[in-house]
């Protein structure tokens, strides 16, 4: 288990060679620069905001293209497309990219300007739609929507809000008594909602008859029709469909350009790494012939790096220790059996200063109690075949992606060994199997004994083991109060609590309680009781008196501090109870199996019942499986982080971020 060691990092360059050697700090992606606090009568900074911004614009467009290509010609991909990783990309790739961005940049916002156009048409589509509904009711109408009357005549049409017949309406009309003799008023269109009416006059009453009409509620049309309405419908159908064909030509020509979408990708990456690489240039200390760069790197990448700076570059290259009093970024570093589980701390938080990177022990403790949660061993032999190969298959994949599919590998061999010594294969797919089809009882003995069968024996050693676990994170604190030579804080703040958890749990082991629940009968020298109580005293009595020693003669304070923290022994029997968690998710995965295993044996053997066992037997255990290693990785989390990182670990360490190519989509590197 390591965290790695950080250097203090000071580079002074020329300025004119500020350019390739920020370029080859990017691309060796070893050292996390700082931005320059030197004083200003000293040093100036250069403003890039003008630039950057447009690099970042010119990525922002190119992916803007990107999302466009996806929505109109999506890019074919594997169901293992995401364990691919990026692209890689060598020299000449590279240098091809740098001369033809402008030109992929257009292509950029050809793609976005035909967008456009789609979005403006599907607007007037809408649009027309619309109008083509709100026409239907004036189809009947075989006057031009512009016409106003005659010489001597007015005319109008509208709707109005209530039902009419063509009776009720003359009926309405009289009844208001305003309506000129010389008028009419005619329906051609009613439902529900509105009825659409042409109204005719004599000119010298044009005024009053609108107002009559406009008293039980005339409403014009909302749109104006130029023309007769069937004939204005015709125009418009023919206009709508001008618009669909535009649409589809237009959108033709977008998924044409699809060719350029890799072309995008790259340009994307380059201009994004371009607005990164000046970001930091902004944040450079510079005089008027030189530059500074101040940060941190890994101690063992230190000399490559300078190797290849002095080798190129006229530099003045500076290395030392972190101060004590400044908190370096962390960057773990462990083997094989470790680094897969680098994510869950990291998820948790990284060590702070004066921490140690618990990887390499929790490692063990992970998969030790994942393997004992899922405990099946065809479950475990799937989960890690089909890890192993997915690691030699996509070598190129993300690495935190890797870790995990790493991490879950490792969890499989684990459940195939608890399985084994459980006697889990399917559940019990194997007595079912035999039974059913071969009318022979053939069962697989556990190697050690079978949960179903003795659920309290599991019950005890799960919490053996939780106990084990809680004790290593005790010792862990122990060890790190050592090495920082806290040696009394050794002593009073985990010696005094190992002696009083033992002694506690020795008190417990010959009582009936525990006899019950484990149904053993063991006999225990005489010696072993007063030696459980002694030490139990003993660790009490240290903890209720020097817990608060920090407090010095306040004796009644320290006191009270000591009995406050001896009531925390409760916090322990929960977190012992905890790793019932054991229990419960190894019996269900073997419970649900066998469950699964007899509803596929009811249709009985034959050919049906063969069909019908291999349906239930694949759905089955594929739905338990995935289930339950979600319910295994969610609680031995929950174990890592509440129980045993609880007793020595608080995290909060800054990761390390090194300047470097921040790609999407192609993987850059120096040495290709």
């Amino acid at each position: 288990m390591a965290v790695l060691q950080m250097r203090k990092l000071c580079i002074c360059g020329l300025k004119k060679e500020r350019k390739p050697i920020l370029e080859l700090l990017q691309n060796s992606g070893v050292v996390q620069i700082n931005k320059g606090d030197g004083p200003e009568e000293f040093f100036e900074k250069i403003d890039t905001q003008v630039a950057r911004s447009g690099f970042e614009r010119n990525a922002a467009i190119a992916e803007t293209a990107l999302e466009i290509l996806d929505e109109y010609a999506p890019e074919s991909k594997g169901m293992f497309a995401a364990l691919e990783g990026k692209r890689e990309i060598n020299n000449e790739e590279a240098s091809r990219i740098v001369r033809n961005r402008e030109r992929t940049i257009q292509y950029a916002n050809k793609i976005i300007g035909l967008k456009k156009d789609v979005d403006k048409i599907e607007a007037d589509i809408v649009k027309l739609e619309a109008k083509l509904e709100a026409i239907t009711p004036w189809l009947n109408m075989d006057v031009a929507g512009l016409t106003k009357g005659t010489m001597r005549t007015s005319y109008f049409y509208g709707s109005l809000p209530d039902i009419y017949t063509q009776d009720t309406l003359y009926q309405k009309i009289s009844e208001l008594g305003t309506f000129p003799e010389a008028s009419d008023v005619r329906i051609f269109y009613s439902d529900k909602n509105q009825t659409c009416v042409a109204g005719f006059c004599m000119k010298k009453d044009e005024v009053v008859f609108e107002e009559a009409l406009r008293s039980i509620g005339f409403a014009k049309p909302g749109f104006l029709m130029r023309s007769v309405p069937a004939e204005s419908k015709k125009k418009w159908l023919k206009r709508l469909e001008d618009f669909k064909v535009q649409k589809e030509n237009i959108q033709k020509q977008i998924t044409e350009m699809a060719q350029k979408r890799i072309d995008l990708q790259n340009v994307a990456d380059y201009f994004r790494s371009r607005a990164d690489k000046y970001q930091i240039l902004g944040g450079l200390d510079q005089s008027k012939h030189t530059f500074f760069v101040t940060g941190y790197i890994p101690a063992r990448e230190e000399d490559a790096l300078k190797n290849k700076l002095e080798e190129k570059y006229t530099v003045f290259f500076k290395t030392e220790e972190v101060p004590e009093n400044e908190d370096a970024p962390v960057k773990l570093d462990n083997g094989a059996f470790g680094k897969p589980v680098e994510g869950v701390i990291e998820s948790f938080g990284l060590p702070k200063k004066g921490e140690i990177d618990p990887s390499n022990i929790m490692a063990f403790f992970y998969y030790f109690l994942f393997g004992m949660m899922l405990s099946d061993a065809a479950y475990g032999f799937l989960m890690a075949i089909a890890c192993f190969v997915v690691l030699k298959k996509f070598k190129k994949m993300n690495p935190s992606l890797k870790k995990s599919i790493q991490m879950f590998m490792y969890c499989g061999i684990s459940t195939l060994i608890w399985g084994i010594l459980f006697g889990g294969y399917f559940g019990d797919a194997v007595t079912i199997i035999s039974q059913t089809f071969f009318n022979k009882t053939v069962t697989v003995p556990a190697l050690w004994f079978a949960p179903l069968d003795e659920p309290m024996r599991l019950l005890i050693y799960s919490m053996a083991f939780g106990l084990v676990h809680m004790f290593v994170g005790l010792g862990l604190k122990a060890y790190m109060l050592i090495k920082n030579k806290k040696y009394l804080d050794a002593v009073f703040d985990v010696g005094f609590w190992y002696f009083f958890i033992i002694g506690l749990v020795m008190m417990l082991v010959p009582s009936e309680l525990f006899e019950s629940i484990s149904q053993s009968d063991l006999d225990y020298p005489g010696w072993f009781s007063p030696a459980a109580y002694a030490i139990t005293i003993l660790g009490l009595v240290g903890i209720l008196f020097m817990s608060g020693r920090r407090k010095g003669n306040k004796w009644a304070l320290r006191l009270a501090l000591g009995a406050y923290d001896i009531y925390g022994v409760s916090s322990w029997l929960s977190d012992v109870l905890s790793y019932s968690r054991l229990l419960a998710l190894g019996l269900a995965t073997g419970v649900i199996g066998s469950v699964i295993n007899l509803m596929g044996s009811m249709a009985g053997d034959g050919i049906f019942g063969a069909i019908v066992f291999i349906i239930v037997f694949i759905v089955g255990h594929g739905l338990n499986m995935a289930i339950n290693i979600l319910g295994a990785y969610v609680h031995t989390n929950r174990l890592q982080f509440v129980e045993f990182f609880g007793k020595f670990y608080e995290g909060g360490g800054e990761p390390f971020e090194p300047f470097a190519h921040n790609t999407k989509y192609v993987d850059l590197s120096e040495n290709k």
